[in-house]
Order: C-alpha cells, then structure tokens, then sequence
C-alpha cells in the first residue's frame, strides 16, 4: 500500500461511527464494506487530489453512510476525518498539495 493509502486504512480502523455502523454485519460484509470506502476514499483523491472540495468530501462520506447504512453521522466526525484524510494526504499523499479556501491546491 502506498503510505497515504495506508494511512486511510488505519484511520479507518479507528473510525468509531464505522465501527458502529459496521457492527451488526456479518465480519465478511464488514470487510468489503471497508474495503470499498478505502477504494472511494482513495479514488476521489487520487482524481481529484489538487482540487478537492471539503464541502463535497463531508457530503461524500454522508452519503455512503446513508445509501450503505441507511444511518445519519451526525456527531462531528465526518468533518475530522476529512480534515484527518487531508491533511495526512498533503503530508505523506501523493499529491503533495495544500488546503487553500475549502480545497485542496497543489
């Protein structure tokens, strides 16, 4: 794994409102449902990296939990990881790019 992409499957991991989202699934449903927001989360990034709205990412994550868990995150933590997400991708990602009025900018 690439270290930014890494670095999404550890928080990930520790992501509380997707370990209680996860919960009642099977553990192999829970597998590929974090599999699947990796590969989303590091696909928007990867195409979008130099030029990411934090509005639109936030939205991102709430509509998977909605259309995935048919379930409302609505205790802060959407904001923090993408904030978590983008800071760590300026750091250690690919795109080296820096958040500049909402977005991510090379």
């Amino acid at each position: 794994m690439a270290p930014w992409t890494d670095s999404v499957h550890h928080l990930l991991s520790g992501w509380q409102a997707l370990k209680i989202a996860l919960s009642d699934r099977p553990l192999s449903d829970q597998d590929v449902l974090r599999s699947t927001l990796l590969s989303e989360i590091t696909s928007y990034f990867s195409d979008y990296g130099d030029r990411i709205d934090v509005e639109d990412m936030v939205d991102f994550y709430a509509s998977f939990f909605e259309d995935v868990f048919e379930t409302c995150v609505d205790d802060g933590s959407l904001e923090k990881v993408n904030s978590i997400y983008i800071k760590e991708y300026e750091e250690v990602g690919d795109g080296g790019g820096r958040l500049q009025n909402g977005r991510v900018e090379s």
